[in-house]
């Protein structure tokens, strides 16, 4: 006999709660497999947004942040160089005009300094005049100053006193109070004088281009090693006194060799004036040559000279150039060579010493001076 429990019917409401429980899986599982399979097809088969790479270099990047966020992750590497504005873009890591997925990194190097000076020319002026060229520089309706660095006195037939050389050399833009080393004649060598007593001490730390020109003025050319080094201030110093020996000077200079952290990019710098680099050994004729190396400046000097510092080397040494935007060298065969002192009683036949091309003669006639067997120009788009 059936009971009222079995012959009861089923509520409608329970048997479309089922339905509708049952619809609604379907639906979120077509939805899923049609979103993804969307996904996929967009991801395989849909162009990736390019965009093309502008050429900022030169401009502000005040004027250009909002237009490079759009299609590009900007990171922005600071440098300071005075001769730019503030926000002027120095350098890109993308090549300008290539075509690459938006939101592609972009790194740029921006100038963030504001303060500019000029190195006054202190070369050939004396050493009393040097402090009131440095102390005041007026810039813009302000004054700023500089201060001397490392001075280092050598024996030359230039007069007592006289400025030989200087770094950084004159028009290089820096910041204030950025010291200046100072090469400084301390007149001729007196006659008898031991070899010793006459060589100056080239300390560590020291610009290589003042160690190079005191290797001129002294007669002895400089024998370059290159150490690399992962600290800005010993990139083209000395790293450690340099040995003064009797026939040559040797230096052992430091090249700046960037360290990059895991994932990060270089700049290439090498398109920026004002840089100190180290060109590579080049050999100019006969192995073990001495080579003087004369910087050659645009406008003449006031005693009619086209040479701001001279250089004396062994062939094959590497070079440090504080290059700017026209540097120019000539190279010359140096037919100079030593003469070791003699006792003050014997007597010598040896002939007359040629002269280093841009050297003034204070001593007795010379023969002439020979013309370079080769002259290479070294420009700043070719190191």
């Amino acid at each position: 006999m059936a009971t009222s429990e079995d012959s009861a019917p089923v509520p409608k409401m329970l048997y479309f709660k089922h339905v509708a429980r049952i619809l609604i899986f379907y639906f979120v599982g077509l939805s899923i497999f049609f979103v993804s399979g969307f996904t996929i097809f967009k991801v395989l088969f849909a162009d990736t947004e390019r965009t093309v790479v502008p050429d900022v270099v030169g401009r502000l990047f005040l004027g250009e942040h909002n237009k490079l966020r759009e299609d590009f992750k900007v990171d922005l590497k600071p440098a300071y160089l005075v001769q730019y504005p503030y926000g002027y873009i120095l350098a890109q890591n993308l090549t300008p005009g290539k075509s690459v997925d938006k939101n592609t990194k972009l790194e740029l190097l921006v100038n963030f300094s504001d303060a500019i000076v000029q190195v006054p020319k202190l070369v050939g002026f004396s050493e009393d005049l040097v402090d009131g060229s440095i102390a005041s520089l007026p810039v813009g309706g302000r004054i700023f100053s500089l201060r001397k660095g490392v001075i280092t006195r050598v024996f030359s037939a230039q007069p007592k006193r006289e400025v030989l050389a200087q770094f950084p050399p004159a028009g290089t833009p820096v910041i204030p109070n950025t010291p200046v080393s100072l090469l400084i004649s301390d007149g001729p060598a007196p006659a008898g004088a031991p070899q010793a007593s006459a060589a100056p001490k080239l300390e560590k730390g020291l610009a290589v281009s003042i160690a190079l020109n005191a290797a001129y003025h002294l007669k002895k050319p400089a024998v370059i090693s290159l150490k690399k080094t992962d600290k800005a201030d010993e990139n083209a110093a000395l790293l450690s006194d340099a040995v003064v020996g009797e026939k040559e000077i040797q230096l052992e200079v430091g090249t700046l060799e960037e360290s990059l952290a895991s994932g990060k990019s270089a700049i290439d710098l090498e398109d920026l004036p004002f840089t100190q680099l180290v060109v590579a050994a080049k050999k100019w004729g006969e192995a073990d040559a001495v080579l003087t190396i004369a910087r050659r400046e645009p406008v003449a000097n006031e005693d009619g000279s086209l040479y701001s510092e001279y250089y004396l080397v062994r062939n094959s040494s590497p070079l440090p150039v504080f290059r700017r935007r026209d540097d120019a060298f000539d190279v010359y065969r140096d037919y100079y060579t030593p003469v070791t002192a003699a006792p003050v009683a014997a007597k010598t036949n040896e002939p007359a010493q040629t002269t280093i091309v841009g050297e003034t003669q204070q001593a007795a006639p010379v023969a002439e001076v020979q013309k370079p067997d080769k002259t290479v120009r070294l420009k700043a788009d070719t190191l």
